[in-house]
């Protein structure tokens, strides 16, 4: 896979998720053998996010498998790593039980 490969999945999956970010020509683009939570090497794109007052970085994190071809997950602003295949909230039923049990209105 190509750098301008990686950029152009990164976009097409900041597009459908809707961020804020700017990928293009200037973004910080890098590739490693191996990357934590990746199988095999893959592209790391940190893209900046627009001006904010908002605490933690100014970027979002893209992290995109080679093997996969695909956005594996983000890493947010505040650092948090982010599945675009999982749900935000990754609680187990019996988390989700004891929020419950606590008084805290949990959707399901």
């Amino acid at each position: 896979m190509t750098k301008q490969e990686a950029l152009a999945i990164a976009t097409a999956f900041q597009d459908r998720q809707g961020y804020k970010t700017t990928i293009d020509a200037g973004t910080d683009v890098r590739l490693y053998d191996s990357f934590e939570g990746v199988t095999g090497p893959a592209w790391v794109i940190e893209a900046p996010l627009p001006p904010s007052t908002f605490e933690g970085t100014n970027t979002i994190t893209y992290v995109v498998s080679v093997a996969e071809k695909a956005v594996k997950f983000i890493i947010n602003s505040s650092g948090f790593i982010k599945h675009p295949d999982r749900p935000d909230a990754d609680f187990s039923d019996d988390e989700l039980d004891e929020l419950r049990d606590m008084g805290f209105d949990v959707l399901d």
